[in-house]
């Protein structure tokens, strides 16, 4: 970030006083990493939404294997009788 202020004074040479300077870009600093935190955050939503529908999907499959096994023993046993 130093090099950053150094960059930022070059470039004004000296329009804005250098507290000025840090002030924005520390402000800069701090948007940069709220919206880093934001989307890190989003990310960890998807991946949990994504989570539920898998574990969901298993779920249901578990659900259906049960269903036809059930359903074998009933047509075994109704062939035997």
């Amino acid at each position: 970030m130093a090099d950053c202020i150094k960059e930022v004074k070059k470039a004004l040479k000296g329009r804005l006083a250098d507290e000025t300077i840090e002030e924005i870009v520390n402000d800069l600093q701090a948007i940069k990493d709220l919206n880093l935190k934001n989307g890190t955050s989003r990310a960890q939503t998807a991946v949990f939404k994504r989570r539920n529908e898998i574990k969901k999907d298993i779920d249901n499959g578990n659900k259906q294997l049960k269903r036809d096994l059930y359903g074998n023993v009933l047509k075994e046993k109704n062939a035997m009788d």
